[in-house]
């Protein structure tokens, strides 16, 4: 838990939601929507976090956003009880180590045969 939670007055949740069907540029567009908006939250009381149970999966600050100043122990705690990163998903602790291939495979960020530019775009892309 973020520790910006426990002095936390209330809570704000932003929603957006579509049709099935609808196109995914329009999907695009509602993500980017919210994205711009909610940054104008972020700038008005940048201490403050997300809840990690109904995570905006493409927050680009999310370490700050999900754990806040415990994020550097909670690293320091997975790498020593699951050093082979085989438990992952995205946005969670240490997730930054893998990177999400477009056939879904996990790959180690950074690894020698992987452009790094293509792994920063991909990471870009899943924002």
């Amino acid at each position: 838990m973020n520790p910006a939670w426990r002095n936390t007055l209330t809570q704000l949740v932003v929603v957006e939601a579509w049709q099935d069907g609808i196109a995914p540029p329009l999907i695009d567009s509602v993500y980017h929507d919210v994205s711009v908006e909610v940054q104008k939250l972020r700038d008005l009381s940048p201490e403050t976090g997300a809840c990690v149970n109904e995570p905006d999966s493409y927050e680009p600050e999310w370490q700050h956003a999900f754990f806040g100043g415990h994020y550097e122990r909670l690293k320091e705690v997975k790498a020593k009880y699951d050093s082979g990163n085989v438990l992952w998903c995205r946005r969670c602790v240490g997730s930054e180590a893998l990177v999400e291939e477009t056939d879904e495979r996990l790959c180690a960020a950074g690894r020698a045969g992987v452009d790094d530019d293509v792994v920063r775009a991909r990471r870009d892309e899943l924002r």
